[in-house]
């Protein structure tokens, strides 16, 4: 009897501890388990970070068009930059006939910045005709009203006269879809570059500089304007 009194006494005295065992280990469950959920917490976060990196970025770039961000901000040591090289002298730019300073410092800006042998389209302005154009004013020191793309450019400030001015922004016509949407207007966004006189037009296209004939055929003519200047 005495001996079943001990095997009753052991059992009921491990029984007993068993109890604070759960009590130790639930402690340690939450904290694993509130680790787990701080670490999920801090991927979804920064998931939603890259997503609106991923956005955006094409929101900076239409900003920067826009006028929002200053476009291509030049010190004024740049603008006064000696000629760009071999060649330079027999620039297509220095061959045109202008009216206006405004013109001639248009005129500059490119034959410094974006001569011939530098299509825009092969250095970082592919499908970014806008910026480049408003880059490019920026440079000559003209200021720019803001416009979301081209077309809504095109629809505030256009004139539509076949006489158009040296310098002055050259607009793709209504009919002329580039395959996307802007985010803002919900128009497509079109195409603008800038003529340049003797028939020519530059711009962040395929072909830098092409004839105004050339211009039309591919992107249709929309009007001119200085955008707003």
């Amino acid at each position: 009897m005495e001996q079943t009194a001990v095997i009753k006494t052991a059992n009921t005295a491990k029984t007993a501890g068993a109890p604070g065992a759960v009590k130790a280990a639930g402690p340690a469950k939450a904290d694993r388990r509130k680790k787990s959920a701080d670490i999920a917490c801090l991927l979804f976060d920064m998931l939603v970070l890259a997503l609106v990196v991923w956005i955006a970025l094409p929101a900076l770039d239409e900003y920067t068009a826009a006028g929002i961000i200053t476009p291509g901000k030049v010190s004024d040591a740049e603008r006064t930059l000696e000629s760009g090289g071999e060649g330079d002298e027999d620039s297509i730019f220095n061959h045109i006939t202008i009216e206006s300073e405004q013109q001639a410092a248009i005129l500059e800006a490119l034959r410094r910045r974006w001569p011939e042998r530098k299509a825009p389209w092969d250095n970082g302005y592919q499908g970014l005709c806008e910026t480049w154009v408003c880059d490019v004013y920026a440079s000559a020191g003209i200021p720019v009203s803001g416009s979301c793309c081209a077309s809504e450019s095109r629809d505030k400030y256009a004139v539509w006269s076949e006489e158009i001015p040296v310098g002055a922004m050259i607009y793709s016509g209504p009919e002329y879809l580039s395959g996307y949407l802007c985010e803002d207007c919900g128009k497509d966004p079109g195409h603008v570059a800038i003529y340049i006189g003797d028939g020519k037009v530059a711009g962040s296209q395929s072909q830098y500089i092409m004839t105004l004939e050339e211009f039309k055929e591919y992107f249709g003519y929309g009007g001119w304007s200085f955008g707003g200047s």
